[in-house]
């Protein structure tokens, strides 16, 4: 029961945000509208994660 509650609850303050951010986008139409933050594409990291950054491999070994 108190499952539920919560449940209706966050779908609530759920639907509240949404609807905030879609009348703040409607009212703000010179900028271009925000993509919800899951609609982003994925951008890889741009650093190679494997490697170590310093110090290079020929140095000072």
């Amino acid at each position: 029961m108190v499952f539920l509650l919560v449940l209706v609850v966050a779908f609530l303050v759920l639907a509240g945000v949404g609807v905030g951010v879609y009348f703040l986008v409607k009212s703000n139409t010179k900028q271009p509208p925000a993509l919800p933050h899951h609609q982003y594409p994925q951008q890889p990291p741009q650093y190679p994660s494997q490697q170590q950054p310093y110090p290079p491999q020929g140095w000072g070994n």
